[in-house]
């Protein structure tokens, strides 16, 4: 399953595209079939119902959503309404996990964290009645660990980006060049656990230089 991201939303002049026109190719097909970016991979293209949606399984409940292109993220009222109805159906005898592009908190200077995003899951959470276990983010290209918050009930929110792509595309904020973990995040209730880049691996109040991406 995938989520797209906010360069998924974006109208590539190249190509001339609609927005979400190549990720509805390669993730939402009616069936799966061999697309032209899979070029000489056997792989095919996935059939998940839409660009947001919930799986369920056995153990867990995911619900997938659509932050689309504007820093800090943006949903319809559409998909809100849908949300709310999915987080409040959500079977009760298993954990449910939400995944949205855009990070609820992130100690990346340029991308700090969504308090817009965070609005939008707690109304939500307060409409359903229901609080999720886990939320995963992407957008910045690195790893780390939040105790956030939602509501005023702790849970953890992973910002999963990709770590160690591009060392220079997404540094860390100042504050956090020096600082011991975990540190709590300025003007919020988020509490950054661990942190992971290309070249620094952090653990509690502990780091270590890594050696290569392959050791991380």
């Amino acid at each position: 399953m995938a989520i797209p991201g906010n360069h998924d939303g974006d109208i590539d002049p190249q190509t001339a595209e609609t927005s979400l026109e190549g990720f509805v190719r390669n993730f939402c097909s009616q069936a799966p079939v061999h697309t032209p970016e899979a070029q000489d991979a056997t792989r095919t293209s996935m059939t998940q119902p839409y660009v947001y949606w919930t799986l369920l399984t056995p153990l867990v409940t995911i619900i997938g959503l659509y932050s689309n292109c504007p820093e800090g993220g943006q949903l319809s009222q559409a998909q809100i309404n849908w949300f709310e109805s999915e987080l409040g159906s959500a079977p009760k005898d298993r954990a449910v996990i939400v995944a949205v592009h855009h990070p609820v908190y992130s100690a990346y200077g340029g991308k700090p964290g969504s308090q817009h995003l965070k609005s939008v899951l707690e109304n939500a959470v307060k409409a359903a009645g229901r609080t999720p276990e886990l939320v995963l983010n992407g957008q910045v290209h690195n790893y780390q660990r939040f105790t956030g918050a939602l509501n005023a009930k702790p849970l953890p929110m992973i910002v999963a980006g990709a770590s160690g792509y591009n060392l220079r595309l997404h540094g860390l904020s100042k504050a956090f060049h020096s600082a011991e973990l975990p540190v709590k995040m300025a003007g919020g209730d988020g509490v950054l656990e661990s942190l992971t880049t290309a070249s620094t691996a952090t653990c509690g109040s502990r780091s270590r230089r890594s050696q290569s991406r392959a050791s991380m």
